[in-house]
C-alpha cells in the first residue's frame, strides 16, 4: 500500500501549495524544487523498468524515478549512494541471478497456518544453497 510522503501532504493539503503561490512571490528556483519534489516518484519523472536478463523468465518490475533532490528529506541522495557504497563492499563482485523457490501446491495449507516455519524454510534453503556454492 502507497503512503504519501509527509512533506508531499504538507504541500498538497487543501491545495495549500497553489493557493499560496497565488498569493505570494516565489523564486523561480523556490517554484522548481517544489514542483520536483511534488512530481518525485511519479510517472513524470520517468519510469525504470527492470527484468530478468533470462528469456524465459516473465519478471518485471516497474519503478517511477526520484527527484535526488538535496532540498527533498525523503530523496536523500547521499543516503542512498552511501547505502549502494556499503552493499558493494559487502556483497561479492560477480554476476548476479535470481532463483524464484516454489514448493507444491499441497504445502501451502499447512505454511498458511504456520507462518514461522516458512521464514524457517528459507533459512535452510540459504544455507544448502551456498554450501552447494562453496564446494
Amino acid at each position: 500500500m502507497y503512503i504519501p510522503r509527509p512533506a508531499k501532504l504538507l504541500f498538497q493539503y487543501d491545495d495549500g501549495w497553489n493557493l499560496f503561490i497565488e498569493n505570494n512571490h516565489v523564486d523561480e528556483w523556490q517554484l522548481l524544487s517544489v514542483e520536483k519534489m511534488l512530481a518525485c516518484s511519479t510517472c513524470a519523472m520517468g519510469v525504470r523498468r527492470y527484468c530478468c536478463s533470462s528469456p524465459e523468465c516473465s519478471h518485471s518490475r516497474f519503478f517511477c524515478q526520484t527527484c535526488k533532490s538535496k532540498a527533498y528529506s525523503a530523496c536523500g541522495l547521499k543516503g542512498t549512494e552511501q547505502w549502494i557504497a556499503q552493499q558493494r563492499h559487502i556483497l561479492p563482485d560477480c554476476e548476479w541471478q535470481h532463483i524464484t523457490l516454489t514448493m507444491p501446491h499441497l504445502l501451502w495449507p499447512f505454511f498458511n497456518n504456520n507462518w514461522y516455519l516458512l521464514n524457517q524454510r528459507y533459512g535452510v534453503m540459504s544455507v544448502i544453497s551456498l554450501r552447494d556454492i562453496l564446494r
